[in-house]
């Protein structure tokens, strides 16, 4: 950081209050993501190509090293600034957060991050991207999803309508490196009821768009899904409820372009143009586990 506003950070810093909560700090983050990612898109001669968030407190900013500025939010007052450059060495007032975060959904403006369409992702969900990698957290919170949600879809998908043959093959390696139930306690495995740690390949033959190559997504979420499950858990024998259920897990996404699909070790490949599915793993045996009502 240069002097001029490290010296204010330093001196905002020593009139902080401790005490805000998870749930405050998780909006200011979505909604700093939010306005940040409109900057870039609305005024790219100031904020050119996109940069990653970083966070010295009381600020979230990103740095634009091409034109010498910052731009960010102080969540003590929860106003957004911008410095340097044009703007001089000393922090200048925009908005508040909230009154900005209005203007751009009432605008239809695009507070995406470039590789995702965001506009419609669940509260508490929180997207960065630096370069090709994406990265999705709650914060270590379990959110509960909404019916209509839209975890991160690429933009730029082909209205509905005949496939088209583009000839974009795109290989999608999964990893999952964590998986682990909350709030229930069970003398047997609960391996065949969510996603277990391992990997798994999966290729696309004529994908639409070209929006999802080459990145690489690393989740680290946590979904509430007491209302889906906590019945159906509770009715099985060794296990034991304790509300609110969470299911977390960590992963690492990456996509990549391909030649051609059959050359890969991919075990499921899909044509998304004739609509075929030209490689299927076996289906996996799930263990004979007596006395399971309702599963």
């Amino acid at each position: 950081m240069r002097h001029p506003i490290r010296s204010f950070i330093i001196s905002v810093c020593a009139s902080i209050s401790i005490g805000y909560t998870h749930l405050a700090m998780a909006d200011i983050v979505s909604d700093t993501e939010t306005i940040l990612n409109w900057a870039e898109n609305a005024f790219p001669e100031f904020f050119p190509e996109h940069q990653t968030t970083q966070s010295i407190e009381p600020w979230l900013f990103r740095y634009y090293p091409q034109t010498d500025i910052y731009a960010g939010i102080n969540t003590t007052d929860y106003n957004a600034y911008v410095l340097g450059g044009p703007f001089g060495n000393e922090p200048v007032f925009i908005s508040s957060s909230a009154g900005l975060v209005a203007d751009i959904a009432g605008s239809g403006g695009n507070g995406d991050i470039p590789a995702c369409n965001t506009a419609n992702i669940p509260e508490g969900f929180v997207y960065r991207q630096s370069g090709n990698v994406i990265e999705i957290t709650t914060n270590g919170q379990c959110i509960k999803l909404p019916r209509d949600t839209n975890l991160c879809e690429p933009p730029g998908q082909p209205e509905p309508g005949e496939p088209v043959a583009t000839g974009i093959s795109v290989l999608t390696k999964t990893e999952v490196l964590a998986s682990e139930w909350r709030g229930v306690q069970s003398s047997i495995p609960l391996s065949f009821l969510g996603t277990q740690p391992g990997s798994s390949a999966v290729c696309i033959l004529n994908t639409p768009t070209e929006e999802q190559i080459d990145l690489i997504i690393n989740s680290d979420i946590c979904l509430d899904v007491t209302e889906e499950m906590q019945e159906q858990l509770a009715a099985i024998p060794g296990v034991t409820v304790t509300p609110p259920i969470g299911q977390a897990t960590k992963m690492t996404v990456t996509s990549t372009r391909v030649a051609d699909c059959l050359q890969t070790d991919a075990e499921t490949i899909y044509d998304m143009y004739t609509n075929e599915i030209l490689r299927s793993p076996v289906p996996p045996q799930i263990p004979d586990i007596p006395n399971l009502p309702g599963l």
